[in-house]
């Protein structure tokens, strides 16, 4: 409670949380726009790939950026966004966009995203104390949580009663009101000055970055899986619901059910500190493999559902664990930069998973790329947890009360 009576984080937990309902809007109303009109999976692929290459193109620039003045980036990329969502849907409700319009608006979204999420990354340390910003990390991860449960919900009800593209709308608004609240944050404004090229802070970031084991592990793992998991999961779970599960409705009630899953994980972890918070981070990520699984064996709308609420779980303690601990291993002034190579990892597949998903979907079949795709979520996380470098960053006992983590190689 006391965190919420801090107007900085009030404010921004009021943007973010707005932002994330209308992010977890797109996977469906996308989808869907695209299948309504006639799209085939490899069009949904694309589209999806379209918002993701930007993204991990100029990450590493977000980051530099960012680290300069972390206000001005957020809001210029929300604004971005806020604009281009309300061209695309405009379009839908209309006409009926080209495929390569659809990718280039989409691809504006990667860019705003490029741009923001190392600045969010950098930005939280700011809002509150280093006590508090455990807790801080698990309301956000909550929050989050709950732009997946309502965004996915809402898309799935103005579908069924109206053009996709009105959902999009809900996107673009989000966008307008997260900008307002990050401009109202009481913060220092002036940006960073620096005597340093683009490319001396990038080398300075990457030291930070590489030098820390337990980092670019877990960035390879989550580099993997979205190819592997992340990829066919959304492209083929929407093509699944379309045709056998019960078409946006039950694709939106999927999601959701992950969002209300993260929820609970989300407000749990406001109170559970591990003594080895990467140890309990990478146990988490076992949850993954469940929702893909289920579709995989053909389980019905339900059952994928409840497998979807565990992962749900998973995501909310991997986050919460894993940006604590980044947040307070990194020096501040990096923090972008580093948050930046994280994300740029993370993400520089994805693209490569959307199209093999659907490539490889028409040569096996649905259902074998997704058991593919479990298996893989269970054999990363089981080789990740048995490297020490994981399983040995621990948090001695002033952490649990100094929020203060130690890192032992």
């Amino acid at each position: 409670m006391s965190l919420l009576r801090e107007r900085n984080f009030r404010l921004f937990l009021v943007g973010y949380t707005t932002s994330m309902i209308g992010t977890g809007v797109v996977p469906v109303a996308l989808s869907f726009a695209l299948l309504k009109d006639g799209r085939s999976v490899q069009d949904v692929g694309y589209a999806f790939a379209a918002q993701t290459v930007p993204l991990v193109v100029l990450l590493l620039i977000g980051g530099v950026a960012a680290d300069r003045s972390r206000k001005a980036v957020m809001v210029s990329a929300d604004l971005a966004r806020c604009a281009s969502e309300a061209v695309l849907a405009t379009l839908f409700i209309v006409s009926t966009p080209s495929l390569y319009v659809v990718m280039g608006l989409a691809s504006v979204l990667g860019i705003g995203q490029a741009f923001s999420s190392p600045a969010l990354s950098g930005l939280m340390p700011q809002l509150t104390s280093s006590s508090n910003l455990h807790q801080a990390n698990a309301i956000k991860a909550a929050a989050a949580s709950a732009g997946q449960l309502v965004g996915p919900a809402l898309a799935g009800v103005v579908i069924a009663v109206a053009n996709p593209g009105w959902a999009l709308c809900i996107d673009g608004v989000s966008y307008a009101i997260s900008a307002m609240c990050i401009v109202l944050l009481r913060m220092p404004t002036a940006s960073v000055r620096t005597n340093e090229s683009m490319l001396v802070q990038l080398r300075h970031g990457w030291r930070e970055f590489s030098s820390r084991s337990w980092l670019w592990i877990i960035v390879v793992q989550f580099g993997l899986f979205r190819m592997m998991v992340y990829g066919p999961f959304l492209v083929l779970g929407s093509v699944l619901a379309n045709r056998y599960l019960g078409g946006s409705s039950a694709w939106a009630l999927i999601l959701s059910a992950q969002g209300a899953g993260s929820i609970l994980g989300g407000l749990a972890m406001q109170r559970f500190r591990p003594r080895r918070p990467l140890m309990v981070a990478t146990l988490a990520t076992f949850a993954f493999a469940a929702p893909t699984a289920c579709m995989a064996f053909g389980v019905a709308a339900a059952g994928i559902a409840v497998a979807a609420g565990v992962s749900g779980v998973g995501i909310a303690v991997f986050v919460t664990l894993w940006e604590s601990t980044m947040q307070r291993e990194i020096p501040a002034q990096v923090l972008s930069r580093v948050a930046a190579y994280d994300w740029m990892g993370s993400y520089a597949l994805t693209p490569v998973g959307f199209i093999i998903a659907a490539l490889l979907s028409t040569r096996i079949g649905i259902h074998d790329t997704l058991l593919w795709a479990a298996s893989w979520a269970v054999l990363s996380s089981a080789v990740v947890l048995s490297l020490p470098s994981v399983r040995r960053l621990q948090s001695d006992q002033s952490d649990l009360t100094n929020s203060s983590v130690k890192v032992t190689e």
